[in-house]
């Protein structure tokens, strides 16, 4: 895929690959390129100058999706809809109660469901807020990028954001799934977990914060940190503690 800022300078990428294409003696299949468009479709997402979001036909395929009968026909709605995961908010929480259904299932697993109020209501939420689904945005250069993290008793989040005119925009997701109840009671206090967290979703966006100084913030705690290693060091492995606490802890990375 090649991408340019203008007509012009599409033309001189255009220009740039196509004669590498022909001094390595490679063929393109003309009938499937697509040139000078502004907006494609490329891996089931559909992709413009703004930005990227979920092809309508796979949405919709998800959103006409029949309530499952069973374990294995759940497992492929939730396969479906984690395709599309980074640009749901909230994902892990809001699938959280269709996930308590087939955990510990097998494989292939045709035990019928027994439909709850809040399992059929959280079916219905996952489609709708995939039909309104975030808009994720490329990455600007020179713009401010921050990230910001958050946590709670049943989940875990954070999401990657840049600076432009019309706001924080979101670059990326990433959460975390539903803790079972002893996995939280092995977690430190929320503030620590959620300060974890960014020290999880910092490692999967190390392309874009790797190199920039950063400040980090969790809640009462303030690190500063050159380099990802160093931000890495101050985040100890989580041990068990005596007491949680209740209220969600919050942290921002910043990037400049």
């Amino acid at each position: 895929m090649v991408a340019s800022a203008s007509a012009e300078e599409h033309t001189q990428h255009l220009e740039i690959v196509l004669s590498r294409l022909h001094k390595f003696n490679l063929r393109l299949n003309v009938p499937k390129c697509v040139f000078a468009k502004p907006e494609v479709t490329f891996l089931s997402h559909t992709i413009s100058s703004q930005g990227f979001t979920p092809l309508k036909e796979k949405v919709q395929a998800i959103v006409d999706f029949p309530q499952p009968r069973n374990i294995d026909e759940l497992r492929r709605f939730l396969g479906l809809l984690n395709f599309y995961r980074p640009f749901i908010r909230h994902a892990a929480v809001l699938a959280a109660p269709l996930t308590a259904l087939i955990t510990g299932a097998k494989k292939k697993d045709l035990t019928p469901i027994l439909w709850s109020s809040e399992a059929a209501q959280a079916f219905a939420e996952c489609k709708l807020a995939l039909a309104n689904a975030t808009h994720l945005s490329f990455p600007q250069e020179n713009a401010k990028i921050r990230l910001v993290t958050d946590a709670s008793l049943i989940a875990a989040g954070a999401v990657l954001e840049q600076q432009s005119d019309l706001g924080w925009q979101p670059l990326d997701t990433h959460d975390g799934r539903r803790q079972s109840l002893l996995q939280i009671c092995k977690l430190q206090p929320l503030p620590e977990r959620s300060l974890r967290h960014g020290s999880r979703a910092t490692g999967h966006q190390k392309q874009l914060l790797q190199t920039k100084a950063c400040n980090l913030t969790a809640s009462f705690l303030l690190v500063c940190a050159s380099s990802l290693a160093l931000i890495k060091s101050v985040l100890p492995p989580i041990t068990p503690s005596p007491t949680a606490s209740s209220s969600a802890g919050t942290g921002i990375l910043k990037a400049r």
